[in-house]
């Protein structure tokens, strides 16, 4: 779990009775008397925020859970809000410009001091204390964003997309360690299941209405990054490289070698709390075959 997502002490239980007990999806259902039925369930969604990270991720993956479920026309309308609104928070979380989950995080120089040597750290603090008011502290304390070499890659995406978002922060290696990347890690996932969830909605349609889009390919390339038992390197990589063109992601070797990290990650923090990755496999993979080759960019 991470360490933000500690509650009090004295808001321990609540915390995790709401992990048990609550969530998203079972505030949605609750019985209403409203003669507007989706007004309520979109004013329930609305007012909605995660105890954690983690209690997020649970929501996403209940979302998910009642889209496979649904038959067409029952319950869409409530994953298609709740899905809405989780994506909210992500968004609201992650984006490039405001994004809330920064501050919460490690500074640059915190990570750094631990790797430098004695000499190194008081070089270090004597530099920065040669500014008037001495800036060690500061510097110490101050939290990170993201980084791009130029505006053009600082890519703004919508809530609808903001797993395209969560992407294309690989482009920033040095942001993504340490707590970042656990964060990170289990953002991606969450988003996926998110993504997940409208996919699934679109399969359940009417056959003359399925409709092939670029999300496809995307969630088709999550999936095999994060989900996959028995990873194929290579299809992985094919599958990456195409939603890197999609999605004009500025990364480079070393944001694949974070991306494939985000795996490992994700997968070590999902198995703490007793789930190990076949169980999560076994509700995403194998609803669909979608390679690079099937994308066809005039129907995206």
């Amino acid at each position: 779990m991470l360490k933000r997502s500690v509650p009090p002490k004295e808001q321990r239980v609540n915390f995790y009775q709401e992990m048990l007990t609550g969530g998203l999806v079972p505030r949605l259902l609750e019985p209403t008397k409203s003669r507007f039925p989706r007004s309520a369930l979109e004013q329930r969604a609305s007012t909605y925020t995660p105890f954690s990270d983690w209690h997020l991720h649970l929501d996403a993956m209940d979302v998910f859970a009642l889209a496979q479920r649904s038959t067409p026309g029952q319950n869409e309308d409530l994953v298609r809000i709740a899905a809405a609104r989780l994506k909210c928070v992500l968004h609201q979380q992650w984006n490039v410009a405001t994004g809330t989950v920064y501050s919460a995080f490690s500074s640059d120089l915190s990570l750094d001091l631990p790797e430098m040597t004695e000499q190194e750290k008081i070089d270090c603090q004597s530099v920065l204390n040669r500014f008037s008011p001495p800036m060690f502290e500061t510097v110490l304390s101050f939290p990170p964003r993201p980084r791009f070499d130029s505006v053009v890659e600082a890519a703004e995406f919508t809530p609808w997309h903001v797993h395209k978002t969560l992407l294309a922060l690989a482009g920033d290696v040095g942001l993504l360690r340490a707590d970042r990347l656990q964060a990170w890690a289990l953002a991606m996932a969450s988003a996926t299941f998110l993504l997940a969830s409208h996919v699934v909605l679109d399969l359940n349609s009417p056959p003359s209405l399925h409709h092939f889009s670029a999300d496809h390919v995307f969630l088709r390339a999550l999936e095999e990054l994060l989900f996959r038992v028995e990873l194929d390197g290579g299809e992985t990589l094919d599958l990456l490289d195409a939603i890197r063109k999609m999605g004009r992601f500025s990364w480079t070797p070393l944001s694949l070698d974070k991306l494939f990290e985000a795996r490992s990650v994700y997968g070590d923090q999902m198995l703490r709390h007793g789930i190990p990755a076949a169980t999560v496999e076994a509700l995403l993979i194998n609803r669909y075959e979608v390679t690079p080759s099937t994308f066809r960019p005039a129907s995206a």
